[in-house]
């Protein structure tokens, strides 16, 4: 784990190191659904790119309602962390990892089962709603993929550590890229390769940070494992 020095010395220069790979984070973040965008303006068709736009915009708030929430859960687990108090930290992760999981499910069925009312309320073209309504859904499908790889990120951060989860995001972005290529202008998938795409990235970005935790666990325990 990453020695935290908010608590003690000056602050400025580790809270700059510490903001600096979190904007850039939240900055890869959001341009997932601008590098779908792309490709499929390259190789898509208008109703693609009206398909791709409108339901970035739809997964973006749902992104973004994740992010939220899990910036509180980082506070709670730094405090906890500042604090001294390991178990009780143990214990926030692992309400997080139940609560994540119940919004992940509830996010995913909301947007599979009203992904078209959704793209009506957007006033999506009637050309593009059948490829809104795919990207939508194949996307919300990847949702606890989405939620876990903030949730794992949100629990870094809490340790003091915001290089690991850009990383994190780098990865997922560089996966992203090669399989729209791929999906897209290789196979010819259009909306449904760049939803595909985003999702296999965004696991494996979830996968990874799986490992390095494990790694970072085994390394330097942060939680003890009987609080859980």
């Amino acid at each position: 784990m990453e020695n935290n020095t908010f608590l003690e010395g000056k602050i400025a220069a580790p809270l700059i190191r510490f903001a600096i790979p979190l904007m850039m984070s939240l900055v890869l973040q959001a341009l997932y659904g601008g590098v779908d965008l792309m490709v499929v303006g390259k190789f898509g068709t208008t109703a693609s790119i009206s398909a791709v736009a409108t339901g970035g915009q739809v997964m973006q708030a749902a992104t973004v309602i994740i992010t939220g929430l899990t910036m509180g859960v980082t506070v709670l687990l730094g405090q906890a962390i500042g604090a001294k108090k390991p178990e009780e930290a143990a214990h926030i992760v692992a309400g997080q990892i139940k609560l994540f999981t119940c919004i992940a499910l509830m996010i995913t069925v909301v947007l599979v089962c009203f992904a078209k009312q959704a793209s009506l309320l957007m006033h999506v073209p009637e050309e593009a709603l059948p490829e809104t309504i795919t990207y939508i859904r194949i996307c919300a499908s990847g949702m606890i993929f989405i939620t876990a790889y903030n949730s794992v990120s949100g629990i870094f951060r809490g340790m003091g550590n915001s290089r690991s989860p850009f990383l994190f995001v780098l990865i997922a972005c560089t996966i992203n890229i090669i399989l729209d290529l791929v999906f897209v202008g290789l196979l010819h998938m259009s909306t449904a390769g760049a939803a595909l795409a985003t999702v296999i990235a965004q696991a494996s970005s979830f996968f990874f940070s799986i490992v390095l935790y494990e790694i970072h666990q085994k390394a330097s325990p942060a939680f003890p494992p009987e609080a859980f």
